[in-house]
């Protein structure tokens, strides 16, 4: 296990640590919210533009007395054949965000809340050419994230999330945007 992985399983430890004590409460403390969803990412491999792909992956909150502690992890895979070479690229990315998130009840059943931190992410690029296969991972980034939502909770125990993210990715290439777009949807489970 490298120390990105132990740095963001030892977050979510310390976020989940916790849980029992809440339990023991009269409000929820902990939500954890398994996500689907699309994102529009940049791809400078083979050439240089942007791409729409599917996204799975994981939110776990921690409710504060002002604002909410988030931590998520998501996973991305995509392929691209370079026609000039018969290459085929195929990408996986993961992505961990951490910060903060702000929530306003507008009723019973609906809120919305804004959030915003930082992503680091790692990505692995594999190139196939007829029978040879050459796998290089990439450095990894950070980059600000920020995003809003919308929750609807019908019961105290779960909630329906609907999230749009913006990350903040610079690039000087014309052909690419500054920015990756992460819409998801979630079901959110309170402990």
């Amino acid at each position: 296990m490298n120390k990105v992985n132990c740095f963001f399983l030892m977050i979510f430890s310390l976020m989940l640590q916790p849980l029992q004590a809440a339990s023991h409460g009269s409000s929820s403390s902990i939500s954890i919210t398994p996500l689907v969803g699309l994102e529009r990412i940049q791809r400078v491999v083979p050439t240089a533009s942007m791409k729409t792909r599917a996204l799975l992956g994981v939110t776990v909150t921690y409710k504060l007395s002002i604002a909410m502690l988030e931590a998520q992890y998501t996973q991305g895979q995509d392929e691209t054949t370079d026609s000039a070479t018969q290459s085929v690229y195929k990408f996986e990315d993961k992505k961990y965000k951490l910060g903060l998130r702000g929530q306003a009840f507008l009723g019973p059943v609906l809120s919305a809340y804004i959030r915003g931190g930082g992503q680091l992410s790692q990505s692995t690029q594999t190139r196939s050419l007829a029978s040879v296969t050459v796998t290089s991972s990439t450095s990894s980034s950070v980059n600000p994230y920020a995003g809003i939502g919308i929750a609807i909770h019908p019961s105290p125990f779960f909630a329906l999330n609907f999230d749009l993210t913006a990350v903040y990715i610079p690039t000087d290439n014309p052909a690419l945007d500054s920015y990756e777009i992460q819409p998801s949807l979630g079901l959110a489970l309170r402990f």
